[in-house]
């Protein structure tokens, strides 16, 4: 039985070209990358006034323990803001984490998804792999990574 041979590759004019793949590849990672220093953070976690204890704005009125292994962590639990008087407490944002880490699973999943049709398409170009074949090994690991920005965002 003869070994099975790849296909040949199929021509170069249909595949991109190394400058605008690499245009791509610094627009694709560089708009992201520009919106964080701003208030437009796409990929970034969108926290809420005094949803975090800030030391030089509030003060502390209750802490626990958050061990991990041997290391054990005052976190504080309680707060008050300096200013106003509020008080604030960490279990009072959790339906906020809640609602941003959906958001943000969302907004990780589809902006990776960008990435699978592009690379979908640039490995069915250039060296004749079947795009859905590509395409469906990346949506598999893009919502791998979504899930996992999710349970970081919630636990």
């Amino acid at each position: 039985m003869p070994l099975m041979q790849r296909p040949p590759l199929r021509s170069s004019a249909r595949a991109l070209s190394p400058s605008v793949m690499a245009l791509a590849i610094a627009v694709y990672v560089g708009f992201p990358l520009a919106l964080e220093f701003t208030p437009y953070s796409l990929l970034g976690y969108r926290a809420i006034p005094h949803e975090f204890y800030h030391p030089d704005e509030h003060d502390v009125l209750s802490t626990h323990n958050v061990c991990r292994g041997d290391e054990c962590d005052q976190v504080p639990y309680v707060w008050k803001d300096r200013r106003s008087g509020d008080i604030y407490r960490y279990d009072d944002f959790s339906s906020h984490r809640r609602e941003e880490a959906q958001s943000l699973a969302l907004r990780w999943f589809l902006y990776g998804l960008i990435a699978c049709i592009g690379t979908a398409i640039h490995r069915e170009r250039s060296a004749c792999v079947p795009l859905l074949q590509t395409f469906a090994y990346g949506v598999f690991a893009d919502t791998v990574l979504a899930l996992l920005v999710y349970g970081q965002v919630v636990l």
